[in-house]
């Protein structure tokens, strides 16, 4: 279950879900800000940083030894206790990509994490129902903290004027708030600068501007 508590206070929820209902009183459209720990579990980092563990660990043991004379380290002196210290390598690499971060998302890629949070935010925008509104005005705005990525999704009434790449200043402001850690301050922007851009194309509220989609900070389970 997403802990979305753990990384924003109650505070911080109830000033979000003001900033939608105060952008969605200016504009007419619906913005879904959406928060997720990581947008998939991503098995393969471990094994790939078991795997290259296991060579380092490999060429790093041969190489002491070459030093030393053959068969001088005592690794090498029995191919079982040599077997069993590559593999304890590549045991500690697989763990390393559990808890530090930085491994992880080396071992992944960032083509690799880019594809998923785009699949993410095309899955959640339909869970979510965002296309249910009157006009087609949804907006999703996900934000997936272990890639640091935003997507940005607008509904058919939305891309009509607004081209996708106009999301990529709002993104990339975002990204960078990310980056240093500050969260609430990334999805305020966000939702600001998401009504800006609306406003700027012509989506004005007029006198009739129902509330179709809830406005708090949607956590989503992975």
């Amino acid at each position: 279950m997403n802990r979305i508590n753990k990384f924003f206070s109650h505070q911080d929820l109830i000033n979000i879900e003001q900033a939608v209902k105060d952008a969605e009183k200016q504009v007419s459209g619906e913005i879904v800000p959406v928060f997720i720990e990581q947008s998939d579990n991503y098995p393969e980092a471990a094994l790939r940083a078991g795997i290259l563990s296991i060579m380092m660990t490999a060429v790093a043991i041969l190489l002491i030894d070459e030093g030393l004379g053959w068969k001088q380290f005592v690794l090498l002196r029995n191919e079982w206790v040599f077997l069993g210290s590559i593999l304890f390598g590549g045991v500690i690499g697989a763990l390393a990509t559990i808890y530090i971060t930085p491994i992880k998302r080396w071992m992944i890629g960032t083509r690799r994490m880019d594809e998923h949070v785009d699949a993410m935010a095309k899955q959640l925008f339909l869970e979510h129902r965002l296309f249910e509104t009157s006009n087609r005005t949804g907006i999703l705005i996900l934000v997936s903290l272990f890639e640091r990525e935003v997507e940005i999704l607008g509904d058919k009434g939305i891309n009509e004027k607004i081209n996708p790449e106009q999301w990529l200043n709002i993104v990339n402001e975002m990204t960078d708030l990310l980056a240093k850690r500050k969260n609430f301050d990334a999805i305020l922007t966000g939702i600001h600068m998401c009504r800006d851009l609306l406003i700027a194309n012509h989506f004005i509220a007029n006198g009739e501007n129902p509330n179709e989609l809830s406005d708090h900070l949607r956590p989503a389970s992975r």
